[in-house]
C-alpha cells in the first residue's frame, strides 16, 4: 500500500517538480522555486506560490498546494521513506534531520545544529541526492527563526549569558540571562555578520512576520519588549511605536503597507490591531469587546494563525482553557465568523484541532493531533502520548461548515517516539 501511494504521489508531483532536472529540464525546477523572500519562523516551512518545503520528525517533504499532496524529498525507487526509529537501515534521501530546508539557485539547502555554537549548512540536488556540507556559521546554543531574502539568510540565535546567570538557583526560565543575536549570512560567500544583540533576564529576539519589503521582530526583556521593522537592503532596524504580544505572529495586510498584530490589554485579554506604516497609525481591528462576545470567560489569549484572502484566521481561548474557538476576520467591516472545523474534529475521541498553517489559492493546510492515555506516573497523574497530522481543507468547504478534510502527511511516530499505525493508533 505504501509503495502504491508513493508511485501515485510521484506521478502527480515529484516527477514534475523535484525530478525535472533528470529530464533535461532543470531550469524549470530552479525557476519554480526562485523567490526573493521566504519566511521560515519557528523552523516552519519554506513557502512558495506552488507549494512548500518542510521538515517533520526529521523527514523532508515537498507539499504541492494545487494537488494537496506531500512527497518525501527522495527519488530512490521502492524507498519506503521510513524514519530510523522504524528502520535502522533506512537510507532515504529525505531522512536528513534538518531543522529547516529551502531551495536556492537550483539546490536544496538544509540547516541543522551539529555542535555547540555552530550551525551547519548543507546543499543537495532538489531530490536529495549529492548532499554536501558546504560550511558553518555562528549559532549560539539554539536557533529560533529564519528568513531568506535574495542571497541573504537572516536567522536568530540564543545562548545563556553565563556571566550574568552564574551558578545560583533560578526560580524559572524567565530568570535566565540570555544573549540573543540576529545574523545575516550571504549564501554565495558564506560570510556571516552579527547585526543585533539583546541581553537580559528572559530576553528574546523573534521574527514575527513580514513581506519581501520588511520584517517585524520583537526584542527586549520580560519587563520591556519593543517592536522593530527590519529593512533588508540597509540592514537597519527602526523601532515602532506599538505595544504587542511578545511572541505573537503578525500577518501583513494585503494591498497595504500595514500588518495585523496582537495587543495585550490591561485586563489580561488580547485584541487585534492593525498598524499602518505609511500613516504611522495604530487602528483597532478586532476589539476586546468583539472577542469577549464569543468566549465564556473574562480573560483570554489570541493567536494569529494564517492569512485568508483579504483577511486572517485567529484562535482565541480563555485562560482556564474552558472555552475556545477559531475565527475568520475577512475585513474590518465584517463580523467575526466562527469556523466549525475544530468542533468537527473534536467529535472523534482524543482528536483536536491544533492550528492553521498555510494558505493556498483554493484551500488551507492545518495541523490536528490525537492524544492517547499511556498510563499513570508514580504520582498517579495520567500520562498521554500525542500524534499529529498535516491536513487540508478547501476554502468553500471550510466556510460552509462541510467536513471535507484530506490528510496530507500522516505521522510515523508519536511525540514519545512510539510507532503510529496506518489507522492512526499509537503503538505502545
Amino acid at each position: 500500500m505504501m509503495l502504491k501511494q508513493f508511485k501515485i504521489l510521484t506521478a502527480l508531483c515529484l516527477a514534475v517538480i523535484v525530478l525535472s532536472g533528470c529530464s533535461g529540464n532543470g531550469d524549470s525546477a530552479k525557476d519554480t522555486f526562485d523567490s526573493e523572500y521566504v519566511q521560515m519562523n519557528f523552523a516552519g516551512p519554506a513557502r512558495f506560490k506552488e507549494g512548500e518545503f518542510r521538515v517533520i520528525d526529521g523527514l523532508s517533504y515537498y507539499v504541492d498546494y494545487e494537488k494537496a499532496v506531500a512527497v518525501p524529498v527522495c527519488n530512490q525507487p521502492d524507498c519506503r521513506h521510513l524514519l530510523k526509529q522504524l528502520d535502522k537501515e533506512s537510507t532515504c534521501n529525505a531522512l536528513q534531520d534538518y531543522q529547516i530546508i529551502f531551495p536556492y539557485k537550483g539546490k536544496l539547502y538544509g540547516v541543522k545544529k551539529e555542535e555547540a555554537g555552530e550551525l551547519a549548512l548543507y546543499a543537495s540536488d532538489l531530490d536529495g541526492n549529492n548532499k554536501k556540507r558546504i560550511g558553518t556559521c555562528p549559532a549560539g546554543s539554539g536557533i529560533q527563526d529564519f528568513l531568506l531574502f535574495h542571497s541573504n539568510l537572516y536567522y536568530t540565535t540564543y545562548a545563556i549569558d553565563k556571566d550574568a546567570s552564574g551558578n545560583s538557583a533560578l526560580d524559572s526560565a524567565s530568570d535566565l540571562a540570555l544573549v540573543w543575536k540576529l545574523y545575516r549570512m550571504d549564501l554565495d560567500t558564506l560570510d556571516a555578520e552579527e547585526m543585533e544583540t539583546f541581553t537580559g533576564n528572559g530576553s528574546s529576539l523573534m521574527f514575527l512576520g513580514g513581506t519581501k519589503d520588511y520584517q517585524i521582530y520583537s526584542a527586549g526583556e520580560n519587563s520591556k519588549i519593543d517592536f522593530y521593522r527590519l529593512d533588508y537592503d540597509t540592514g537597519k532596524s527602526k523601532k515602532l511605536p506599538i505595544c504587542g504580544n511578545t511572541y505573537g505572529a503578525v500577518i501583513p495586510k494585503k494591498g497595504a503597507n500595514a500588518f495585523y498584530y496582537i495587543h495585550h490589554t490591561e485586563h489580561n485579554t488580547d485584541e487585534i490591531h492593525c498598524y499602518d506604516m505609511d500613516r504611522q497609525c495604530d487602528d483597532f481591528c478586532v476589539s476586546e469587546e468583539e472577542i469577549g462576545k464569543e468566549l465564556n470567560g473574562s480573560e483570554w489569549s489570541v493567536n494569529l494563525q494564517c492569512s485568508f484572502e483579504q483577511g486572517f484566521l485567529f484562535g482565541a481561548y480563555t485562560q482556564d482553557i474552558s472555552d475556545s474557538g477559531v475565527f475568520l476576520k475577512e475585513s474590518e467591516k465584517k463580523p467575526l465568523k466562527e469556523l466549525a472545523l475544530p468542533e468537527q474534529l473534536n467529535r472523534d475521541k482524543g482528536v483536536r484541532f491544533y492550528n492553521f498553517c498555510s494558505e493556498s489559492e483554493d484551500g488551507l493546510f492545518f495541523w490536528y493531533v490525537k492524544e492517547e492515555e499511556t498510563g499513570r506516573d508514580e504520582s498517579g497523574n495520567i500520562m498521554k502520548d500525542t500524534a499529529r497530522w498535516y491536513a487540508y481543507i478547501d476554502k468553500d468547504a471550510l466556510l460552509a461548515g462541510r467536513y471535507e478534510v484530506k490528510d496530507v502527511i500522516a505521522p510515523q511516530i508519536s511525540a514519545m517516539g512510539n510507532p503510529v499505525d496506518k489507522d492512526g493508533n499509537i503503538q505502545h
